[in-house]
């Protein structure tokens, strides 16, 4: 993983994992030590020594620069086995905008254990929902950005 360190703080890493363990964490972390990885990390980032200082600073930065690198790519492969399954031979027509809504719904879905059921319209949805949504000019997908990302 040394490709996610940039420039020469190596040394600097290799410095603050030696000091790493000379810290009393159960002590200095209130609510005790989080029991996943990220979360630890991401207290030992925002550690504070008494000088106001952040000591850990690059080390912890690092553990979770190599925690969200994918060690796999199932993610990738599940989102192509979407597209395949969405994208037939009958819909071979489908516009890319239709094609990516319909991806980013199911994926959506799919990580927050929902089932379509579950799937919320909210009012923009019912706004953009006419005949014009089938036009292939003048797509502006800045429309369907707004309705997409909608967290409800």
């Amino acid at each position: 993983m040394q490709h996610l360190i940039k420039g020469d703080v190596l040394s600097t890493i290799d410095e603050q994992y030696r000091k790493i363990k000379f810290i009393d964490w159960a002590k200095e972390m209130k609510e005790g030590i989080p029991q996943d990885s990220s979360n630890f990390w991401a207290a030992v980032f925002l550690y504070k020594n008494a000088l106001g200082e952040r000591p850990f600073k690059g080390l912890a930065s690092y553990a979770l620069s190599c925690l969200t690198t994918p060690t796999s790519n199932v993610v990738v492969e599940r989102i192509f086995s979407y597209v395949t399954a969405v994208k037939t031979k009958p819909r071979n027509k489908m516009s890319p905008v239709m094609l990516e809504a319909i991806v980013r719904i199911k994926t959506n879905l799919h990580f927050e254990n929902k089932c379509c059921k579950d799937f919320r319209v909210i009012p923009r949805m019912l706004e953009l929902f006419n005949s014009s949504m089938y036009a292939t000019e003048g797509i502006n997908e800045d429309d369907d950005d707004d309705v997409m990302m909608q967290d409800e």
